[in-house]
């Protein structure tokens, strides 16, 4: 017989419980595993001239696949999103926080997708036609790349700290972190709310024009918070399935 665990909205299984933690420790280290593979970018990051984006382009072989990878990594994030708020614990405030939380990383992954896709399919076939090019036809491409990159890519950018890694995983957090009943341990929803509310200010001072906040600080500060998060919580919902 499926085993179930009573929640104040409905019915939770106990392997919906187990599958979701498995996908937050898989997910997140499949996260942590392609961004590592994916590598950072150099000589202003993200935000650097289209030229300085196909050398790296070219150098990391693994760039094309992982960004596929990592997309993927995000929508696994979403699935135990809605897990963890169909737990009990909290009432309406939780309840409301946790769906607006769910709503932010699917707005989130949406516009992260264009730019997953974007640097797994255009990005790595103009980075190929720059390096094979003559350097009267090199200018043109980086004039092109130029266009994506100010037009497109920056911009979408700034919407992964915000609104992947940012938002929903500052409202979650907030939605567990004094919830009496949660079944996840409050020190968890606090890794998400500070993680996601750095990574979220993070994303927004870089989306107003400034730099002050280097861009390896959300890959060696922020994201590990986040990773924390990813393990930790699997491993509660893996406990709460087992116990239940």
């Amino acid at each position: 017989m499926s085993t179930t665990v009573a929640t104040d909205r409905h019915p939770v299984s106990t392997a919906t419980l187990r599958g979701a933690g498995v996908c937050a420790i898989v997910t997140t280290i499949v996260y942590l595993i392609a961004g590592i593979l994916h590598g950072t970018l150099t000589a202003g990051g993200d935000q650097s001239s289209s030229e300085t984006v196909f050398e790296h382009v070219n150098a990391t072989p693994a760039w094309g696949p992982v960004n596929i990878v990592m997309l993927l990594a995000t929508i696994g994030w979403l699935a135990v999103f809605v897990a963890i708020n169909d737990l009990p614990g909290g009432g309406d405030r939780t309840a409301w926080l946790g769906r607006l939380s769910t709503l932010a990383l699917a707005f989130g992954i949406a516009a992260a997708t264009l730019l997953y896709l974007a640097d797994a399919i255009a990005i790595p076939q103009l980075a190929q036609q720059w390096a094979q090019a003559a350097p009267v036809e090199q200018a043109q491409i980086v004039a092109t790349g130029d266009t994506v990159q100010n037009a497109l890519r920056i911009p979408l950018f700034h919407t992964l700290p915000m609104f992947v890694l940012g938002l929903p995983f500052a409202l979650l957090g907030l939605a567990h972190v004094k919830a009496p009943s949660s079944e996840l341990p409050t020190w968890t929803a606090w890794l998400a709310l500070i993680g996601g509310a750095a990574a979220f200010l993070m994303g927004l001072s870089w989306s107003l024009g400034t730099d002050f906040v280097p861009e390896t600080m959300l890959w060696a500060v922020v994201q590990p918070l986040i990773w924390i998060w990813g393990i930790s919580t699997g491993v509660s919902l893996l406990r709460r399935a087992s116990s239940a």
